[in-house]
C-alpha cells in the first residue's frame, strides 16, 4: 500500500461538458494499467442542466493506490474555468497544459508553475483529425510530456476506438 504521497503521481484534466475529458481519462487511465502501473481514478461532472466544469483525476503509482491523492503534478486545462477551479489543488512545482486557443495563462496566474500552451484547434487542423479528437492529441501530449510508453497508449487508444469504424 502506497502511504507516502511523493510515490505517487496525480494527472488531472477539466473543461466544460463534452469536452472529452471522461474518454482521456479513461484512456490516461488504461495506458498506465497496460504499463504495469496501478491507479485510482475519479471523475467530477455537474448536472448538464445547471452547466459546469467536467474533471478527470488519476493517481498513478508503482504500488497499489486505494484512494485518489488531491495534489496534482500535472492539469490538463480546456478552458480558463477549469484553470480557475483545479489551481488550487496544484502541487507547488506542478506542470499546466492549457488550450491557448481558449485563454491565456500567464505564470503569474499560475503561481510559478511551470506552463505550456496547447493550441488545439491549430493541432487538429494540422493533423487533418476531428475537432472531438482533440482530447486525444492532450493525452498524447502528456505521454510524451512523462516519457511513456507511446506505443502502449495507441493500442488503448485503438481498442477504445476500433468498433467506431475507420472514419473516428
Amino acid at each position: 500500500m502506497v502511504n507516502d504521497s511523493s510515490q505517487v503521481f496525480t494527472w488531472k484534466i477539466g473543461g466544460t461538458a463534452g469536452g472529452g475529458q471522461q474518454v482521456a481519462g479513461l484512456i490516461f487511465t488504461k495506458a498506465c494499467i497496460r504499463g504495469g502501473l496501478y491507479t485510482f481514478d475519479s471523475s467530477e461532472y455537474p448536472s448538464l442542466i445547471r452547466g459546469g466544469i467536467v474533471t478527470y483525476r488519476v493517481s498513478i503509482g508503482e504500488q497499489p493506490i486505494f484512494s485518489i491523492y488531491k495534489k496534482n503534478q500535472l492539469l490538463v486545462a480546456l478552458t480558463k474555468e477549469a484553470f480557475d477551479y483545479c489551481l488550487p489543488d496544484m502541487t507547488d512545482d506542478g506542470v499546466i497544459l492549457y488550450d491557448s486557443d481558449k485563454f491565456k495563462i500567464l505564470p503569474k496566474d499560475a503561481k510559478n508553475r511551470k506552463i505550456y500552451p496547447l493550441p488545439l484547434k491549430e493541432l487538429v487542423a494540422q493533423a487533418k483529425i476531428l475537432p472531438i479528437a482533440s482530447n486525444i492529441i492532450t493525452i498524447g501530449t502528456c505521454t510524451a510530456l512523462l516519457d511513456y510508453d507511446l506505443n502502449t497508449l495507441n493500442q488503448v487508444i485503438t481498442d477504445v476506438f476500433s468498433k467506431k469504424g475507420k472514419k473516428v
